[in-house]
């Protein structure tokens, strides 16, 4: 099965739409998507995917959801897979993602405003450097865009990789987050909690190990950015607290809403 109609931002604090790849709660978390946003087309492994409407409790009814599906084609050759998912590094993708991780919208690659740049169809025509779409034509680790906000330049796009399986994050992960008032101001700098999955479904690697990533971002190096046992951090003045996994991927961000505009700094 396949839903188009979800929307995506990391982050979602208020209300959300919880997807899941199997129909018990306990399923491998697919997503949680709740911006005014086209998410690329969603896989399920089977022939059931369990989709919920989680909220804060704000809002106690008025709530309208909706998604359509349609069997998944045995025959799908990759060129089509590589429409919904990411191969790589993402230079091959041509699909129609057109907003980064932080929910900003993509700046088309044909245009000098807001920000202007080299990375133009006619300069590199076989990027596939169309409309405003998530492109990798610099050999980044990962698909990106420029912006439309002025503010931010360029940001990295999220979509899941070909052949990924998430791993079972557990029964109502998202709720126990959120129950212990999991979340992070800013971009996480301050971020203390204890937090140890990233959006993705990866359990995060410690910081004083150097197995299965390399790296330098190691407590002795880094005293006071709490990188404690394998909890999810910002010691890199990146966006949001990170962490690298105990997966072939190297690193993601965490999943960790950001907190509500009435929840103390």
């Amino acid at each position: 099965m396949m839903s188009e109609y979800f929307e995506v931002w990391i982050g979602c604090p208020y209300d959300w739409i919880e997807v899941r790849d199997g129909g018990e709660v306990t399923s491998p978390l697919i997503g949680r998507y709740c911006t005014p946003l086209r998410n690329p087309i969603l896989w399920s492994s089977s022939n059931e995917m369990l989709v919920r409407l989680r909220s804060d409790s704000s809002f106690d009814s008025h709530f309208v959801i909706g998604y359509t599906f349609k069997p998944k084609e045995d025959n799908k050759d990759e060129e089509e897979e590589g429409k919904t998912c990411q191969i790589g590094d993402g230079s091959s993708y041509r699909g129609t993602l057109a907003a980064t991780w932080s929910g900003r919208l993509c700046q088309a690659w044909g245009v000098q405003a807001p920000h202007s740049h080299s990375r133009t169809p006619a300069n590199y025509p076989n990027s596939g450097l169309d409309k405003n779409y998530c492109r990798n034509p610099s050999g980044h680790h990962n698909l990106w865009c420029y912006t439309a906000d002025p503010d931010k330049r360029w940001d990295s796009c999220v979509l899941r990789k070909c052949d990924t399986v998430l791993e079972d994050l557990g029964a109502e992960v998202q709720d126990l987050i959120k129950d212990a008032g999991e979340c992070y101001t800013g971009k996480g700098k301050s971020y203390r909690g204890t937090t140890t999955l990233t959006w993705s479904g990866h359990t995060c690697q410690a910081w004083s190990s150097q197995t299965p990533h390399s790296h330098s971002y190691t407590p002795e190096k880094y005293p006071n950015a709490g990188l404690t046992n394998n909890y999810c951090r910002n010691p890199s003045k990146s966006d949001a607290p990170w962490c690298y996994t105990t997966s072939s991927k190297r690193w993601a961000f965490c999943a960790i809403p950001k907190c509500m505009e009435n929840e103390g700094t």
